[in-house]
């Protein structure tokens, strides 16, 4: 599918794609529910119009890793007390959700990507 594109996409857009959809599967592997089917299903079809270069679904992505990231923020601070090195892991996280936000937007690589197409 790559090969048939004009102009492929930056390497850690791929790897950002397939490494969420490995974490959907991990999880859909240790407790199946029909939910999971679902977020794998949203996931693979964002992930193929990011892949393709649209800017809607990019910032799509970004915006969700963005209020996802919010979100761990706030359950750090609400699991500190009692779990430090679960508020930690969580708090970890949410860095890797900002940092993955800010570069969908604000990557020059990743703009050309999608003005390119």
């Amino acid at each position: 599918m790559l090969a048939l594109m004009k102009c492929r996409p930056p390497l850690l857009l791929i790897l950002i794609v397939t490494l969420y959809l490995f974490f959907e599967i991990a999880l859909l592997i240790t407790g199946p529910e029909p939910v999971k089917f679902v977020r794998i299903g949203i996931a693979a079809v964002l992930g193929f119009f990011m892949l393709r270069g649209s800017s809607v679904a990019i910032f799509f992505w970004a915006g969700t890793s963005v209020l996802a990231a919010i979100y761990g923020f706030t359950w750090t601070l609400k699991v500190w007390q009692s779990n430090p090195q679960t508020a930690a892991i969580i708090f970890a996280f949410g860095g890797l959700l900002l940092a993955q936000a800010f570069y969908l937007m604000f990557n020059r690589s990743v703009g050309a990507f999608r003005t390119s197409v």
